[in-house]
């Protein structure tokens, strides 16, 4: 598979379902990434199910509302940082807020965490995305995963007998090497 063919595991978080038709039709044109790859997005239209969704999951970038259409938009325990929450507590991935209260969580913006702008539509949303992508971080991540399944499976799996003064405890002292 080429570069340019390497399938992006995509986590949506909205309520709104014409916004979520706009990222379908914007999938389906393959302009999402930028030309990086293609995006497979899981869907959800729930914050609770997000936050139960994260653990078990494997994604390269959420996306994220920052509350639903009935939200308090004064309330600071918006439901979008709590799935920020969950998925700092469980993953890393990168995290885009795609909200029009962008003031409250800018403070959460860092290299790994962009906000953008509702105002913005949905192009000022792809050029974030395709920007998280161009810096190579959900690459590097998926690689190093890779490459931590790959040791343990291929080369622990593989020459366990070499490794038998190791006890089942070490384990995790064999993937710190």
């Amino acid at each position: 598979m080429m570069a340019g063919d390497t399938k992006w595991r995509i986590l949506l978080v909205d309520d709104e379902e014409d916004f979520i038709r706009q990222i379908k039709d914007v999938e389906d044109k393959g302009n999402l990434l930028g030309g990086r790859g293609v995006p497979e997005i899981e869907t959800l239209t729930s914050f609770a199910d997000a936050r139960k969704r994260v653990p078990s999951g494997r994604f390269d970038l959420a996306i994220l509302d920052l509350k639903d259409a009935g939200g308090d938009p004064v309330d600071a325990a918006a439901p979008g940082t709590g799935v920020l929450d969950e998925i700092m507590k469980t993953l890393f991935m990168p995290v885009v807020f795609y909200t029009a209260l962008p003031e409250a969580v800018q403070d959460k913006a860092t290299a790994f965490v962009r906000v953008v702008d509702k105002t913005s539509g949905v192009k000022g949303l792809c050029a974030a995305v395709a920007e998280v992508f161009a810096t190579g971080l959900p690459a590097l991540i998926r690689h190093l995963e890779d490459e931590q399944r790959s040791y343990m499976w291929d080369f622990v799996g593989t020459h366990w007998p070499r490794f038998a003064e190791f006890k089942d405890h070490d384990l995790g002292f064999l993937l710190a090497i």
